[in-house]
């Protein structure tokens, strides 16, 4: 805890995290000696970092297979927001025990369930938001409990001491990651972001995608009942969604093959390239120990841009929220921007390394609206609601993985590979917007009054858009 001397934006000592959970928690997670399958292991909010691993006991092989689900409609008017679930079929009645080695599988405590639904009317029926709900189960049933969500069972994290022991002591356990019912049709992960003919289709099939493949499905849930994907239209849903993905990324790959053979014919070796072109070399020059078909360039491909798009503009989009709320904040971030590259026409990436305040914000930003994790428990942040970019300066507290109150990329295994991509598209991004234009909200909105209501799908996104108006800056003429 930080010292009654500390200032207010500072944030408390972040390292005096236990090296391992308390011994109370061990029997929960060395019970799961047995295969362990995790889509992720992430950190929900409210003013408890909840983690959420899920798991479907399957005692006939033994195993314990848990997993990361995003959030889902599952009626159109209910969001279910849960990191958390896995897809292995079998019913209800053997979720609770398991025979490995003749010993019993340790559960955690849990708040009484209900048949079929388990604990879900806990979580979308209580009025709250799913996350707020979560907080408040963890605060009831203590940081590491059990929650029944259709047939799938879920043990929730709710401190960084016993994120500690599930993303870095058993890591090993949750390394692996199960199949959901959208990847089997949805197999190149999502979608690219790119510039071409069908803009406005291609838009349109980047929010179908992101949509359709957030969160729970009934099939997720209810692994035994798969079949109303099939009544309900999703599984038709997503085949139509995924040939239109396939077709778009087969014209770009056409395209970039065009391009590389007139290149080649006019010998001309000035023209740029991108990761379709550095990939289609390497499957033509045969320099890799295994085969690269078309079909895994679409799915690199996708994954990269998916992971660098849709991701990072929703963080830029909150750290924009969070400057236009904050004015003094943004006239900070501004001046370290505009002292940085005073005078240039083009912001170079050698240059984002002096910026350490703007680094400042968003690391704030993604604490305060990170795109699965919420961090805002007071033991371990001063001021955990407020939006204070100052708490990271001079701080050790890092995106790497080894401070357990801070994962916005997750830990040991099941951390990002993407992070240092991510978090570079975001810097330069958010520093060409701060640099080239002033800006201001529209119809004489305080900041006080801008909406920073929270929408939750597979990322933590704004319920409503932001409207800004940008007034141009021409630096060079200043």
């Amino acid at each position: 805890m930080a010292s009654s001397s500390q200032s207010n934006h500072d944030a408390i000592n972040l390292n005096v995290v236990p090296s391992a959970a308390p011994e109370v928690w061990h029997p929960y997670f060395l019970s799961l000696n047995s295969p362990v399958m995790v889509i992720d292991s992430v950190m929900l909010s409210g003013t408890i970092a909840t983690t959420v691993v899920a798991g479907l006991l399957t005692p006939e092989d033994g195993r314990v297979l848990a997993g990361r689900t995003d959030p889902q409609t599952i009626n159109d008017s209910m969001a279910l927001i849960i990191q958390c679930v896995a897809s292995v079929s079998n019913m209800g009645r053997h979720l609770h025990r398991y025979k490995a080695g003749g010993a019993n599988l340790k559960l955690p405590p849990g708040p009484w369930k209900l048949p079929l639904i388990g604990n879900l009317h806990q979580l979308i029926g209580s009025g709250s938001l799913p996350h707020s709900s979560l907080r408040v189960l963890a605060e009831k049933h203590g940081p590491v409990l059990q929650l029944k969500l259709g047939e799938v069972l879920a043990v929730i994290i709710s401190s960084p001491e016993a994120a500690r022991e599930v993303l870095k002591t058993h890591e090993l356990s949750f390394a692996q990651r199960p199949n959901f019912f959208v990847s089997e049709f949805l197999s190149y992960k999502f979608s690219i972001w790119r510039k071409c003919k069908e803009q406005d289709e291609f838009i349109f099939l980047v929010k179908e995608i992101i949509m359709l493949s957030s969160g729970f499905n009934v099939p997720d849930l209810f692994p035994s009942l798969k079949f109303i994907a099939v009544i309900n239209g999703m599984k038709t849903a997503l085949e139509r969604v995924h040939q239109k993905m396939v077709n778009i990324l087969q014209d770009i790959i056409d395209d970039h093959k065009m391009n590389m053979i007139t290149n080649r014919t006019i010998n001309d070796s000035s023209c740029k390239e991108d990761l379709f072109d550095v990939l289609l070399k390497l499957q033509e020059s045969s320099e890799l120990k295994f085969e690269i078909t078309t079909k895994h360039i679409k799915a690199v491909t996708s994954d990269m841009y998916l992971a660098g798009g849709e991701t990072s503009e929703t963080t830029l989009e909150w750290a924009m929220s969070e400057l236009l709320r904050n004015p003094k904040v943004m006239e900070k971030a501004q001046a370290e921007v505009r002292k940085v590259f005073e005078g240039k026409r083009k912001i170079e990436d050698t240059d984002i390394l002096k910026l350490d305040y703007v680094k400042s914000v968003i690391k704030e930003t993604l604490r305060l609206h990170p795109l699965a994790t919420l961090w805002r428990d007071p033991e371990y942040w001063v001021n955990a609601e407020c939006f204070q970019p100052e708490r990271f300066r001079g701080s050790s507290v890092d995106f790497k993985g080894t401070d357990f109150e801070y994962l916005p990329f997750g830990a040991g295994r099941r951390m990002c590979p993407g992070t240092a991509f991510g978090i570079a598209i975001i810097e330069l991004a958010l520093s060409q917007l701060l640099y080239h234009f002033d800006w201001k909200l529209p119809n004489e909105i305080k900041p006080e009054e801008l909406d920073m209501t929270e929408n939750f799908g597979s990322t933590c996104k704004r319920m409503n858009d932001l409207y800004l108006i940008a007034i141009p800056r021409i630096p060079f003429l200043i």
